[in-house]
């Protein structure tokens, strides 16, 4: 004869509670499964563009044909980073040195995060992201951050290449050579949507 170390009445209550256990068990088994076999997370796929607008204000000197201090450049930058890695950039140029001022074309380029077509973009970290452009020897960079609260802050930093004490380019608006030094950045400008 088996003994039983259960009572009627204790086994009643304890195989409903280890029924359930195991429901709970295997419900908790399926729903872990089912996440780690979704797809890749629905935020990617319901990602949208960002749009950033960011205003920079330069200063530089014309050495050559003809001497001219403190050139003021702004470039007024409509960036668009595509969830596909691809960005989209526009840039408006104004003069604003007064008198002297010369119309200086904008224009726009397609790139994709990492590829090099003379700008490169790179993620610097998670709210992080880096441009770098060379133009003739002046080497220009950008580091963007974006806060949580989605405040963006953008350091610009314009330099010639070590060797280099002047770059060459075009008078803006004209096809006159010439040659530029000592960039100064004067205000940086970012918002981000």
């Amino acid at each position: 004869m088996r003994k039983h170390f259960c009572s009627d009445t204790q086994r009643s209550i304890i195989a409903p509670a280890a029924a359930r256990s195991l429901y709970l068990t295997i419900y908790a088994t399926l729903a872990i499964l089912s996440i780690c076999i979704r797809p890749l997370p629905v935020a990617a796929q319901n990602a949208t563009d960002v749009h950033f607008h960011i205003v920079i204000v330069e200063m530089h000197d014309r050495l050559t044909p003809t001497v001219l201090l403190d050139i003021v450049k702004q470039h007024a930058y409509d960036i668009t980073l595509h969830p596909d890695k691809q960005i989209t950039e526009t840039v408006a140029n104004s003069d604003l040195t007064g008198a002297s001022a010369h119309q200086d074309p904008g224009g726009s380029r397609e790139a994709a995060l990492g590829q090099d077509n003379g700008v490169v973009w790179r993620v610097r970290g998670p709210s992080a992201l880096q441009r770098t452009s060379e133009s003739n020897g002046l080497l220009t960079v950008w580091n963007i951050t974006v806060s949580p609260n989605h405040n963006c802050r953008v350091q610009v930093k314009m330099s010639l290449r070590p060797g280099l004490s002047a770059h060459p380019a075009k008078i803006a608006g004209t096809q006159t050579d010439a040659t530029f030094n000592n960039y100064r950045i004067r205000r940086v400008d970012c918002t981000v949507n």
